[in-house]
C-alpha cells in the first residue's frame, strides 16, 4: 500500500484482511510525522533566532519594541482585542483602522507579522533576557495588521496582565496546525461506533462500500446545470455527486474543468435544499468558490479571517454579514459598553473589584 499526501510511503500501512486500512495504525503513523515536522519547524525557528541581539531580530522584523497599548476592547469570542502602536498620540481610531498617516502618528518599522501569527507580548520594563520570551508572558493572535499598529487577540485573563507600559512583540513558531491535527486524530481514534459519521468513517477506511443510489441516463436527467458550458464528463461526475450517499470523488489532470465541476454540484445541491460546507486546501482555492458561487446567485458565507479573503469575496464573509444584520445597532453599542468594562478592568488593581468586573464581562 501506498498512501501519498504525508502518509506512509512503500510497504504495509496497517491494512486488515480484507484490506481495510486500520483507524489505530493511521493515526499512530500520522502523529508520529507531525510531531518530526513540528519538532523540525521549532528547531529551525530556534536556530534562526539563537545568538542574535535584539537589534538584529528587530532588523529580521520578528521583534517589535517600544510599543504602547493604544486601545483595548473585547471581540473574537470573549477575547480582548489589544491595538499597539509606536506612539499613543494617533489623531484618530479610524486612521489607525486605515493606517493612514496623520499628525504625531508613526508608522511601525518593517516586519513579518502578520494576521494569524501565534505572537508573546511581554513588558518591556521587566528584567531579564530582552532577546527571549519568558513562559509567563502574555500569548496572543494578531487579528488585524495596519501600517501604524498591530490588533492582537488576547485571552482575556491574560490581557488583565498587561498593564499601561512598552510592550515588546516576539513572533513566535506557530504550533497550531499541529495542535488541530493532533486533536483531529485524537477524535477520530476515540469517535463512537454510534456516531453520526460512523459509517463514513468506515466507508473511508475500507470497511463498508460506498453507496450510491441509481443514475438515471443523460437524456432522463431531472436537474438542469446553471453552467451551460459543461461538457458530458462534467455532467456524469455532478450526477455521481448528486448520487453518493457516503462519498464521491471526481479525479482529473489539471485544466479539465474540476472546480467548475465542483461548483456546479454545490449550486446544485443547495437549490435542492441541502447545507454544504465547501473546503480547500488554500484561502485563493476557497475564495475562488465562493466568486464563482455568487455569480450564480447562490447565497454562501465566507468562513475565515477577513484579512485573508479576496477584496470580491468580502461581502460574503461572516464579519460583514453581522455588520449588515438588523442587530448591528444592538451589537454596536454591547460592543462600546464592553470595551468601557474592559478598560476599567485593566486598570483595576483590587484583585476582588477585578474578577467582579470579568464575571460581569462573561456574563
Amino acid at each position: 500500500a501506498k498512501i501519498s499526501g504525508g502518509g506512509v510511503q512503500g510497504g504495509k500501512a496497517g491494512l486488515g484482511k480484507n484490506g481495510e486500512l486500520s483507524v489505530d495504525k493511521f493515526v499512530e503513523d500520522q502523529l508520529a510525522m507531525v510531531e518530526i515536522e513540528r519538532e523540525a519547524e521549532e528547531g529551525q525557528t530556534k536556530a534562526d533566532h539563537e545568538g542574535l541581539t535584539l537589534k538584529q531580530l528587530e532588523e529580521k522584523g520578528v521583534v517589535l519594541s517600544s510599543l504602547a497599548i493604544w486601545e483595548r476592547k473585547q471581540g473574537l469570542g470573549g477575547r480582548t482585542l489589544i491595538t499597539l502602536a509606536r506612539d499613543r498620540a494617533l489623531s484618530s481610531k479610524e486612521q489607525v483602522r486605515q493606517g493612514g498617516k496623520g499628525d504625531g502618528q508613526s508608522l511601525l518599522p518593517a516586519h513579518r507579522f502578520s494576521a494569524g501569527d501565534i505572537v508573546c507580548l511581554r513588558d518591556q520594563s521587566v528584567a531579564g533576557n530582552p532577546t527571549q520570551p519568558r513562559e509567563d508572558d502574555a500569548r496572543g493572535l494578531v487579528y488585524r495588521v495596519f501600517e501604524t499598529a498591530v490588533v492582537v487577540a488576547v485571552d482575556a485573563e491574560a490581557a488583565d496582565e498587561i498593564g499601561e507600559c512598552k510592550v515588546r512583540l516576539f513572533k513566535l513558531a506557530n504550533d497550531v496546525t499541529y495542535k488541530r491535527y493532533r486533536h483531529a486524530m485524537n477524535d477520530l481514534l476515540a469517535y463512537p461506533p454510534s456516531g453520526s459519521a460512523s459509517r463514513l468513517k468506515d466507508v473511508l477506511f475500507g470497511v463498508a462500500a460506498p453507496h450510491f443510489r441509481a443514475i438515471p441516463p443523460p437524456e432522463e436527467r431531472k436537474w438542469q446545470p446553471f453552467n451551460a458550458s459543461l461538457n458530458e464528463p462534467q455532467l456524469a461526475a455532478i450526477d455521481l455527486a448528486l448520487a453518493a450517499s457516503d462519498v464521491a470523488l471526481i479525479h482529473g489532470p489539471p485544466g479539465t474543468g474540476k472546480t467548475t465541476t465542483v461548483v456546479e454540484y454545490i449550486a446544485q445541491a443547495a437549490k435542492q435544499g441541502q447545507r454544504v460546507l465547501a473546503c480547500a486546501p488554500s484561502n485563493i482555492a476557497v475564495d475562488n468558490m465562493a466568486e464563482r458561487l455568487t455569480a450564480l446567485g447562490v447565497k454562501c458565507v465566507r468562513i475565515g479571517h477577513p484579512a485573508r479573503v479576496l477584496d470580491s469575496v468580502v461581502g460574503c464573509t461572516l464579519d460583514v454579514l453581522v455588520q449588515k444584520s438588523d442587530a448591528r445597532g444592538l451589537a454596536n453599542d454591547a460592543r462600546s459598553d464592553i470595551s468601557a468594562l474592559c478598560a476599567k478592568v485593566s486598570k483595576e488593581k483590587n484583585k476582588g473589584a477585578k474578577y467582579r468586573m470579568r464575571s460581569e464581562l462573561s456574563a
